[in-house]
């Protein structure tokens, strides 16, 4: 099992999308946690636009006035 850790430093960025998607993709992560997202919600759909998969699971703590965040998928 492949787990990876990563302060995000905030997920908004399509950029940063494509690079999270793509370490998933090349490095066969079975987990990941992303650390300061900044998101105050964080949905299915963006769930799959990083993971690329229908069945992902995956637990999100809310950022706080636009600070912190945390997504484990």
């Amino acid at each position: 099992m492949k787990i990876a850790m990563w302060n995000i430093r905030g997920l908004g960025a399509i950029e940063k999308k494509v690079t999270v998607r793509r370490l998933l993709k090349d490095e066969h992560i079975d987990l990941i946690g992303l650390v300061e997202t900044k998101h105050m919600d964080i949905t299915i759909w963006d769930i799959r636009k990083l993971w690329g998969q229908q069945n992902a699971e995956w637990v999100h703590s809310p950022a706080v006035n636009g600070s912190g965040g945390l997504v484990v998928a």
